[in-house]
Formats: C-alpha cells, structure tokens, sequence
C-alpha cells in the first residue's frame, strides 16, 4: 500500500508540474479539454504500469489482478485527490482570474453545443436567442473550482477514466497463477 500512495504522490507532483508548465506557456493550455484529458490519462497509464513493475519486483512475480487493482486505484484516488485539492488552491487563490477564464470557455462550449442542438431540432431564430440567454444567466455565476464541484468531479473521475484504466492495466500486468493453473506474465 506504501508504493501505491508514493506512486500517487508522484503523479500528482508531476501532473502539477505540467500543470504549471501550461500555465507559464499559455493560460489557454489549461481549458483544452482534448490536451488536459490526454495528459492526466497518459499519466495515470505511465505511473500505474510504473506501479505495478514495482509491485510485481517486491512480490517476486506473483501479483494478481485483484492486488494490482487495488494498488492502481489508491494510486489514482491519492493523485487525483491531492490534484483537485491543488485546483482549488490554484484557481480560487492564486490566480483567481482562471475561474472567469474557465467559465468563458464553458459558456463558449455550451453556446456553440446549444447552437448545434437548436439547429438540429429546428429552433426559430427567437427560440435560439431565449435558449442561449438563459443558458448565460444559468452559467454567468458558477464556479466549478469550489470544494463541491471539485469533489463531485473527483468522485466521477475515479470511475472513469480511474477504474476503468485500473482494471485494464491490472489485467494485462497480472502475473500470479490463477486456481486453474493459467497465467499471464508482463
């Protein structure tokens, strides 16, 4: 359990660091929805293999999928847990201009979605307008970067991408025998 929480911690630390990366680079690094989701995935895949080599070296080749599972999710619950708590620091105190920043990309991406669903569903001109405005005064307030919203968006990432990615990689890096005599080794 130790090498988990270490392996959570260093990919937390290294998240952050990209995370700071983007922010010197450009702010608008930080709301790119394709560029934030390929890393923190990349990441959770690089340090959970990295994990379970290390745990497979400790138990002298014998890891089942169970202990691998185990051990990649509290990799994953631990990183992503110190991240939001990282986010909420970052956002609300340290650079408190990124939550307008972020609502402005949101509001961006629900326009440009409810354009497309109000030209789908063949919406007049005035229906359009009404939809988007009260789309805006819905939006115009939020802050996703608050304790709620970031332990609710935590909650949902440790079921996906967190367990779904643990369970793949727990599966193909098992290497203890099963009761019927199969095996898989990495």
């Amino acid at each position: 359990m130790k090498t988990a929480i270490k392996f959570g911690v260093y990919f937390f630390v290294t998240g952050t660091l990209i995370t700071l990366v983007q922010y010197l680079i450009s702010i608008d690094l930080l709301f790119r929805p394709v560029i934030s989701t390929a890393i923190s995935i990349g990441l959770a895949i690089i340090f959970m293999v990295l994990l379970l080599r290390q745990e497979n070296t400790e138990r002298a080749g014998q890891l089942s999928f169970g202990e691998g599972l185990l051990s990649t999710l509290v990799m994953y619950a631990v990183g992503s847990f110190l991240s939001i708590l990282f986010a909420f620091v970052f956002y609300n105190y340290i650079d408190p201009s990124l939550v307008e920043k972020s609502a402005e990309y949101a509001q961006e991406i629900a326009r440009k979605t409810a354009e497309r669903v109000a030209d789908m569903g063949g919406l007049s001109e005035v229906d359009k307008v009404e939809m988007l405005e009260e789309m805006e005064k819905q939006n115009a307030n939020a802050n996703p970067f608050t304790i709620s919203g970031l332990l609710m968006s935590w909650a949902i990432n440790l079921i996906f991408p967190g367990l779904i990615l643990s369970l793949i990689i727990s599966a193909i890096m098992k290497t203890k025998k099963s009761e019927s005599g199969e095996g898989v080794a990495a």
